[in-house]
């Protein structure tokens, strides 16, 4: 479950910068080094929509 975390993090900034903020729990820092070197694409934030359910479907 850490590393899903950490690569979540990946996915909206650096790599050197979520290892400057995150705190390992039962990862290493060098092992969480190694996880998010393997992830290459740019850091681009995931976007949520919000959708309204009404009574005749989605609105």
């Amino acid at each position: 479950m850490e590393a899903f975390s950490l690569i979540q993090l990946r996915s909206m900034m650096s790599t050197s910068r979520v290892l400057k903020n995150y705190k390992t729990k039962t990862l290493t820092y060098k092992l969480a080094k190694k996880i998010l070197q393997q992830y290459q694409e740019r850091p681009q934030p995931i976007v949520y929509y919000y959708v309204k359910e009404g009574i005749n479907g989605i609105i």
